[in-house]
């Protein structure tokens, strides 16, 4: 897999965020939902769930250059049962009353405006690089995602924002 090896492979690593993989690292196994994929520090986080529960058993942190290599064992749909169909929908979120609503006009604004590239669906859900969703009310506590680090730079902006 030399992909895994060079630098370019991070970005194609990308591409496995949300599957469970399999990834050798010398003779050693692992396996897990890709979390994220870190191309700043070249790691990757794979995540286990407890068997048939979205509770959290363990992470593993990979550093991709020590990856011999790396196999999508299945996609998310069916490992949890067939009501998860997307792995954000393993992730926690909460949503407490919002102190300010927003419209859905002011967010496509706010993210054009930043050059954030999005789409936007028919119930005014908005997706940001594919990665993080934000919802009505639009509040910092409405977004949930893939990718930590592009959903906090995202809260982020949300909270400078009101």
């Amino acid at each position: 897999m030399s992909d895994v090896k060079s630098n370019t492979g991070v970005t194609s690593l990308a591409s496995s965020v949300g599957k469970f993989v399999k990834v050798s690292v010398l003779s050693t196994i692992f396996e897990g939902f890709v979390f994220t994929v870190d191309p700043e520090g070249s790691w990757m986080v794979l995540v286990r769930f407890e068997s048939g529960t979205k509770n959290v058993a363990g992470t593993t942190l990979v550093k991709l250059s020590s990856i011999t290599s790396l196999e999508v064992q299945h996609e998310n749909q069916h490992v949890f049962g067939p009501e998860i169909t997307n792995f954000s929908q393993l992730l926690p979120t909460t949503t407490p009353a919002p102190t300010q609503t927003r419209t859905s006009t002011e967010i496509a604004e706010l993210l054009s405006k930043h050059h954030l590239a999005y789409e936007r669906d028919g119930n005014d859900i908005f997706t940001i690089f594919g990665c993080v969703t934000i919802s009505p009310p639009y509040q910092p506590s409405s977004t949930s995602g893939t990718n930590p680090i592009v959903l906090r730079k995202i809260q982020d902006l949300l909270k400078q924002s009101q």
